[in-house]
């Protein structure tokens, strides 16, 4: 595969834009002194830049013999902190940043760091962690591999008889398999399934546009603004799961009046999701009538309260970024050459959709090819949302609107993540996706790994005094959701009262 920078200059060069007043009015840079502005100007050229704890580091030449794969594109002219510690966490960091120094090419101008990475507790739970998986495989293992081909058997089961058949007793057994093909796609969109990158690139573009998600989109919105800073106020996901205008998730987040029901909304969440995730505006037939429904694509302000299972695209163009924005969170974000990608979507999304639309509209009647399509969507949609509240949210959970220098980041995804007891045969076929506090610590382990640390990260995290939230069932994580919009749904639990209920 290409590196990066190569790749983007073959689909599109970033648009030149330009300079914005800020930038004009701020002192010229010093030799080997870098901001977000250069680096962006920097990859129009084709240079792939990225910071790492406030050095900045030239990658172009390096990025197509990354053994971590693809993934390091996500890095480009942004602070890439977090996806390196995360990233290469499990390996002996000594020498990879042997590695990383060569490439050291000045540094950020005003950088400020996001959180330790460094605390007693992250040194502590990582050497236990290491040493554990000691010979094990960080990204292939039997275990998830089983998953993956089983999964993929039987959505092509799913299709052969939707082409076939057609009933819509069908569509709702398709839908809960497109539900387990979307966690697949989100282990593939964390390379944590196979070393060879070229699988882990057809899994994760496959396993997203096929059902009508842009995969830029949601690579941005998960593995960017989500695994770097989650449920913060950069975290674009947390407005994509829970709509402000509807959902108070924080007891710092200014208290409205529809808040007063948002523990009512959560109950018929899942209901709102079939009726909104059944409307695939990019899949046939719903992408012919796509720009009238063009509101359900809004997160921030969406008219629904219920999770939106579409990751929107960028909300401000690259010139209106400044010096210091690195193009992350819900108020300004950019996504880097998106446009390929969107294109790229729409046929992957009508590949199978539209002749199977058309087969069962000759055969059965317009309304049953509408009602099918729309019911294995809804139910995708449904499956996904529901279990998305579960993830970062329950009674006493510890969310914070920024992350402090003086932070542990490890810690604080501890206390803002929540595991979910599953059989042994659930945690397989969710490619153990309920260990959602192992998941947002090691975002490229593979799913066997996430059950191995488990135990280890519990452990070290009771040692050390770090809140570990666990639940038996799904059924008892809902039930905590549901307490903890009730709690915030009155003005009166503000954060310092919170902070008192939790101690």
């Amino acid at each position: 595969m290409a590196p990066p920078a190569t790749a983007a200059a073959q689909s599109a060069p970033l648009p030149a834009g330009k300079e914005t007043s800020s930038a004009a009015e701020t002192k010229p840079l010093s030799k080997g002194e870098y901001d977000y502005l250069s680096m962006r100007e920097a990859a129009k050229k084709g240079q792939f830049l990225c910071c790492i704890h406030g050095n900045v580091y030239d990658v172009t030449d390096f990025a197509d013999k990354h053994p971590g794969g693809a993934l390091i594109r996500t890095a480009l002219a942004r602070d890439a902190t977090t996806l390196y510690e995360t990233h290469h966490n499990l390996l002996d960091m000594k020498k990879v940043n042997q590695i990383l120094e060569k490439y050291r090419v000045g540094k950020l101008k005003d950088y400020k760091p996001i959180a330790k990475f460094d605390s007693p507790f992250a040194t502590t739970m990582l050497a236990r962690c290491r040493e554990a998986l000691k010979g094990v495989p960080h990204r292939d293992s039997f275990y998830a591999n089983s998953a993956v081909v089983t999964i993929l058997s039987l959505i092509g089961v799913c299709m052969y008889l939707s082409a076939t058949w057609g009933s819509l007793l069908i569509a709702p057994f398709f839908g809960v398999m497109l539900g387990f093909g979307h966690l697949l796609g989100h282990a593939a969109n964390h390379w944590s399934l196979s070393s060879n990158d070229t699988i882990s690139r057809i899994l994760s573009i496959t396993c997203t546009n096929f059902w009508g998600l842009y995969e830029k989109n949601w690579e941005f919105s998960h593995v960017i603004s989500h695994h770097c800073y989650n449920y913060t106020d950069r975290d674009y996901v947390m407005d994509q799961h829970a709509p402000p205008q509807f959902y108070r998730v924080r007891p710092s987040d200014p208290w409205k009046p529809l808040h007063a029901y948002q523990h009512i909304y959560y109950q018929f969440s899942h209901i709102v999701a079939f009726f909104v995730g059944g409307l695939r505006l990019d899949c046939a037939p719903f992408i012919f009538v796509a720009p009238l429904l063009r509101v359900l694509r809004r997160n921030r302000d969406s008219p629904l309260p219920g999770p939106q299972f579409f990751a929107s695209g960028s909300n401000a163009e690259i010139d209106e970024l400044g010096k210091s924005d690195d193009g992350v969170g819900p108020e300004k974000f950019y996504i880097f050459y998106e446009s390929y990608d969107h294109l790229w979507s729409i046929v992957l999304a009508n590949i199978f959709w539209l002749p199977l639309f058309l087969r069962q509209s000759q055969r059965f009647g317009l309304l049953h090819a509408i009602a099918f399509n729309f019911c294995v969507f809804g139910v995708q949609a449904a499956l996904i949302t529901r279990t998305l509240f579960t993830q970062h949210i329950c009674e006493d959970i510890q969310l914070v609107d920024k992350y402090e220098e003086s932070d542990c980041w490890y810690a604080r995804q501890v206390s803002s993540s929540v595991t979910v007891n599953k059989s042994e045969l659930g945690v397989w076929a969710l490619m153990a996706a309920c260990y959602q506090i192992e998941h947002h610590m090691f975002p490229c382990a593979n799913p066997n790994i996430l059950r191995i640390i488990r135990p280890i990260v519990k452990k070290t995290a009771e040692e050390f005094g770090v809140r570990y939230f666990e639940f038996k069932s799904q059924r008892d994580a809902c039930a905590s959701v549901y307490q903890h919009f009730k709690r915030l749904s009155s003005p009166s639990v503000t954060s310092q009262a919170a902070k008192s209920h939790s101690d």
